[in-house]
């Protein structure tokens, strides 16, 4: 069962040993109140707390930080925030990220006044007023979701990575888990996705997704019921970039016009250049993605360095707020 690899939230105000707060808190009384960011991250900066800042004026914060790392410097810069209590040893890219959000997922809906939950990383920043994060922190009508057909070359998403097998050893370094994957992609048949989650159709996007309360409790409740979909997607490179991605259309048929197919989160991939990551933003890219007006978040911001944190606070009060319906008709449009 899912719940199992679920946190369990204190209840208001416990502390747990390692200082953790629990699920359940206060809110104001205001829009903010609806609206769940879930952030992961795995180390202190500058721009998390640039970030958690901008965030704690339209919504509640959950941050998860991977096991690996201590906590308190976290709760000595973040005081404002809820953490995940029952942490996850993180392996990029495994299904250890998924289960990083679902636990962020299960603390942020133990609060029921919680319509909405983002999820985005540290190094994520709003590029839109906090005008349209108040919009979509009462939009109860829209999920929004990359999640286009996979397998697809042209997205960078080949069929090798829904097939082969990712592994999830601890304690034996990149190189060991390197060679754990040669040996089970060799000694084993490879997956079949088809097989795995049908009736579902195998789809990718970005890893950072916008979604309603029940919307996510659905994609909880559709696993649990359905084993076979976590366990295949426990074995694969990636999974942040399908799982839900691969769910979430599935709840939706009753009602598409529910479902926006983008993530909000801009990320930057230098044109013409192979590169496995996104790279970091520039002014230049900023001020297109702001004219645009197609996305809510961008990344990758510095993570000690505010320059452009700064740069884009002060472009959105030399302009106009705009609306969330301008940004679904960009989306619409592109």
């Amino acid at each position: 069962m899912l719940a199992r690899f679920l946190s369990t939230p204190a209840k208001e105000g416990h502390l747990s040993e390692h200082g953790a707060v629990g699920a359940t808190v206060e809110h104001p009384s205001s829009a903010r109140e609806h609206h769940a960011y879930l952030v992961t991250t795995h180390v202190p900066s500058i721009s998390l707390q640039r970030l958690v800042a901008r965030l704690s004026r339209t919504g509640t914060i959950f941050v998860h930080v991977d096991k690996k790392i201590d906590l308190r410097p976290f709760r000595s810069q973040l005081p404002e925030v809820c953490f995940v209590r029952d942490r996850v040893h993180v392996i990029y890219p495994n299904w250890s990220l998924c289960e990083a959000s679902l636990r962020l997922c299960h603390a942020a809906l133990e609060d029921s006044q919680i319509h909405r939950l983002t999820l985005l990383r540290h190094d994520h920043y709003p590029v839109v007023p906090d005008t349209i994060l108040e919009e979509l922190g009462l939009d109860v009508s829209n999920d929004y979701i990359r999640c286009d057909p996979a397998p697809d070359e042209r997205l960078g998403k080949p069929e090798s990575r829904f097939t082969r097998r990712a592994s999830s050893i601890r304690g034996v370094g990149t190189f060991g888990r390197r060679l754990a994957d040669y040996a089970a992609n060799h000694l084993l048949p490879p997956l079949d996705y088809r097989r795995a989650l049908a009736p579902l159709e195998l789809r990718a996007g970005s890893a950072y997704w916008s979604l309603t309360a029940p919307t996510v409790r659905s994609v909880i409740d559709l696993c649990e019921r359905n084993p076979k979909i976590q366990a295949y997607f426990r074995l694969i490179r990636s999974p942040a970039e399908s799982f839900f991605q691969t769910v979430v259309p599935q709840l939706c048929p009753p009602s598409p016009s529910s479902l926006v197919k983008d993530s909000l989160a801009y990320s930057y991939w230098p044109p013409g250049r192979q590169v496995q990551h996104p790279s970091q933003l520039t002014r230049d890219v900023l001020l297109r993605v702001m004219h645009e007006r197609r996305y809510l978040f961008a990344k990758k911001f510095p993570l000690h360095d505010v320059e452009l944190h700064d740069f884009v606070d002060a472009e959105l009060q030399a302009s106009s707020p705009g609306s969330l319906s301008d940004v679904r008709n960009a989306i619409k449009n592109a």
